[in-house]
């Protein structure tokens, strides 16, 4: 069946510039293999995490409850606006529909191949659906397997293509779906194309009103993919007409983008002068190549963004700004965060990654009549030599940067801001992280899936007034996270048996309960006086020195342990716990596993088969508790 695509688009009658305001909720329908990943991790960095909905299932939640949320991406139909108490405002981006179809076949295809266990019934069902070859694929006679290979960007604008329950897009004609989904569009305040993903994000940015990315990696891309010229065009063919609504639909969505990116383009001239007339003539007709369309449209979008910020400011300016990942990032050059679900449930201190180009910006609404403070955590690094490289520039103004805590891979720095710097024609300060290079943990780790090219991990930016020298005996401004439990229980653990006199090792956090006593971990354990007690933070061992390492398990006892830390003290009368027990253990078997593994002897699989066999011996005779 051909469909007609000679429908004229519905014109809006609203402003292309759309901010939005503090209740607005916005919602990304992500079409599956249409770069959907890459977008959200664009989009996600303008909205603080709590401001995320973190699951993928909306029907399960009262309108009451989704209204604390801001911003919702998933795997979601257009209907899910009934869930809402007023309908949130549609984002979404479209895909050539043949191409949509080869990059869903790999992607099954590879994760057959992989055979990796699953317990999910859809999933087996479409790696089975791969044996056959593509035509086999998208045109597979399961019901459940079309409705995601065939048509899938119209049904899923339209009406959905339910879960493991009947197609609700079988009860109406192919007509009706066509015309349900292009009205569906026409009401998105954005619609993007994969194939144009850079004018696409300018266009969105220019929106919203967002900072303008030019500089991403794109998620979730295979290295080897399957391109149209390689297909016999039999098969083109076949995929091509059991997709007639989706090549109609992305048609259609082709002459919207169109339309509104040359709208973009005329708003920006008028506006701002940029481009210039023979730029904005060559970006509208498509002659300009790509490196040429970001350099003619970038300056323009950067003068929307600033008039944006100064209109729109996130906030009132301050003194001090602690930015610990889960803010919106207003600037460039960043990562999503940590954590599952597109770095939205976070089981561990966020961060950000630097990347992928060696230059991370951040514009905050900085004011200050006097010195200010910069502090930055820095939880890991690609190489040591990426960390020794970093940079700090504050409008230009290079920070000399002082390290209270550092190793190879790790580092808690410090420098001056100067009032003056703060003073510019732009509505924010702009903070640079510039470091020599990236590279992917693949790289550094072969069995390390994550190819995206990565610098430094960010935890925490932490700005405030100076008014008085940083040293290691008075460090006020630096917190203890109270909201977890294992902290807590050491720190409990430590107040209970710490004496004034004595001192501890441990990270620089607990200075904020014991500053008299604290020594930085980084400082050789050996050297310090009266040094009675060691914290050692499991995930972290490595970061400290292996002489200060070695001296802790010869010279000092463990005393206290739970899942994340274990504490070492030379006190006698303190009790001691079993270098057995569970907790201990962990850390043991990483130390063990280490040095196995440097050593070429054991593989990590077999480490942990050991240890998993040792742990139930000594839970079965009663001493590894």
């Amino acid at each position: 069946m051909t469909i007609s695509t000679s429908d004229t688009p519905i014109t809006h009658d609203r402003p292309l510039h759309h901010p939005l305001k503090p209740d607005d909720q916005l919602c990304l329908l992500h079409i599956p293999k249409t770069a959907g990943s890459t977008l959200t991790s664009i989009v996600d960095a303008n909205f603080h995490i709590d401001d995320i909905f973190p699951d993928n299932v909306i029907g399960k939640y009262s309108p009451e409850e989704l209204e604390r949320y801001r911003f919702f991406r998933s795997h979601y139909d257009h209907q899910v606006q009934r869930f809402f108490k007023k309908p949130p405002y549609f984002i979404t981006i479209l895909r050539d529909p043949i191409d949509r179809a080869i990059s869903l076949y790999e992607f099954w295809k590879r994760a057959r191949l992989r055979d990796q266990p699953d317990d999910k019934p859809l999933s087996d069902l479409l790696k089975e659906a791969t044996l056959g070859g593509l035509e086999a694929f998208t045109c597979y006679d399961d019901p459940q397997v079309r409705a995601r290979t065939c048509n899938r960007q119209v049904r899923q604008l339209a009406i959905g293509v339910g879960g493991l329950g009947p197609d609700p897009s079988a009860d109406f004609s192919d007509e009706e779906l066509l015309a349900m989904a292009k009205k569906n569009l026409d009401d998105h305040l954005f619609v993007g194309l994969t194939e144009r993903f850079q004018d696409s994000v300018f266009l969105m940015n220019y929106i919203f009103g967002w900072y303008p990315i030019a500089n991403y990696q794109s998620l979730r891309v295979a290295s080897k993919r399957s391109r149209k010229e390689d297909i016999p065009q039999d098969t083109i063919d076949v995929v091509a007409s059991v997709n007639q609504l989706d090549i109609a639909l992305y048609e259609y969505g082709c002459e919207r983008f169109q339309r509104d990116y040359t709208q973009m383009v005329r708003e920006l001239q008028e506006n701002y002068g940029l481009p210039t007339p023979e730029e904005g003539d060559r970006l509208i007709t498509d002659t300009a190549t790509p490196e040429e369309r970001i350099d003619f449209l970038l300056p323009a979008l950067e003068r929307h963004y600033e008039r944006c910020y100064a209109e729109h400011p996130p906030q009132e300016p301050v003194s001090v700004y602690d930015f610990n990942c889960l803010q919106p990032l207003y600037g460039s050059g960043w990562h999503r965060r940590n954590g599952k679900n597109n770095g939205v449930i976070i089981k561990d201190r966020p961060f950000r990654w630097t990347g992928p180009g060696t230059v991370s910006t951040m514009d905050l609404p900085l004011q200050s009549e006097e010195n200010l403070t910069l502090r930055v955590d820095i939880l890991n690094a690609i190489a040591p030599d990426v960390l020794d490289s970093l940079q700090i520039r504050v409008n230009g103004h290079e920070l000399r940067l002082v390290p209270l805590e550092k190793t190879s891979i790790d580092a808690v720095l410090y420098g001056v801001i100067r009032p003056e710097w703060l003073k510019g024609d732009r509505p924010f300060t702009r903070i640079e992280f510039i470091v020599n290079r990236t590279a992917s943990l693949n790289e550094v780790d072969p069995t390390n899936r994550d190819t995206r090219l990565v610098g430094l991990a960010i935890h925490r930016v932490h700005i405030f007034p100076t008014r008085e020298t940083l040293s290691k005996d008075r460090l006020p401004h630096f917190t203890f996270p109270e909201d977890d439990v294992f902290w807590r229980e050491v720190a409990e653990f430590l107040a209970q048996h710490l004496r004034d006199n004595e001192r501890l090792a441990a990270r620089y956090e607990f200075i904020a309960k014991f500053s008299k006593q604290l020594a930085l971990s980084s400082e050789p354990f050996h050297s310090i006086p009266e040094l009675n007690w060691v914290v050692v933070y499991k995930g972290e061992y490595q970061n400290i020195h292996a002489e200060s390492f070695e001296w802790t398990l010869k010279t000092l006892k463990p005393v206290f342990a739970n899942t994340v830390f274990v504490v070492f003290s030379n006190r006698s009368d303190v009790p001691t716990i079993s270098r057995w027990s569970s907790h201990v253990l962990s850390l043991m078997q990483s130390v063990w596993g280490d040095r196995l593994d440097q050593m070429g002897l054991i593989s990590t699989d077999t480490q942990d088969a050991i240890t998993g066999r040792i742990k139930g011996l000594l839970k079965f005779l009663g001493i590894g508790a």
